[in-house]
């Protein structure tokens, strides 16, 4: 009669534990990075809202800088000049491109002005986490509608779309 398991037998479980422990740490760690990804685009989207508002409100400009080089977002307040700015770092997520009607910024400081309306220009912030995924949060400017989406080409066919209206004016 047998009462204990052999060394081969422990080293064999502690194996398969550790193989099943690696494929649910590396799923986890990409859910995890696929929520940053997704929080960050929502933030993106809020922070728009709340600039329109604010310069409906005051009846003033206001300015969201998006500092590719940094992964952050400013807000410029026309009422504080000189004051500090409101910034937001992403940490995990990368802000990419900005697309604009005619241009792409990779490197640097881009600049979107918002009208005392709460109007903007049409752009799409391109945001990827660092397991790759990517998405964008497409804005329309003067609506303000802003969506999340996951495929280049329904941005740039948006982003076209938006110049041609405006060029046939």
């Amino acid at each position: 009669m047998r009462r204990a398991f052999t060394l081969i037998e422990l080293l064999v479980v502690l194996t398969i534990v550790a193989m099943v422990l690696a494929v649910v740490s590396v799923s986890l760690k990409e859910t995890y990075q696929g929520a940053r990804l997704q929080e960050a685009a929502e933030f993106v989207q809020l922070v728009d809202r709340q600039l329109r508002e604010q310069a409906r409100n005051r009846h003033q400009t206001t300015e969201l800088v998006i500092d590719l080089d940094r992964d952050r977002l400013e807000v410029v307040d026309a009422v504080v000049d000189d004051g500090p700015r409101r910034t937001h770092s992403f940490g995990s997520v990368d802000l990419n491109q900005v697309w604009l009607a005619g241009q792409r910024a990779e490197v640097g400081r881009v600049s979107i002005t918002y009208s005392p309306y709460g109007q903007s220009r049409t752009f799409a912030l391109r945001m990827q986490s660092k397991s790759d995924a990517e998405k964008f949060v497409l804005i329309t400017g003067v609506t303000g509608q802003a969506s999340i989406v996951a495929q280049a080409d329904e941005v740039e066919s948006a982003i076209q779309l938006v110049q041609t209206m405006s060029n046939a004016r």
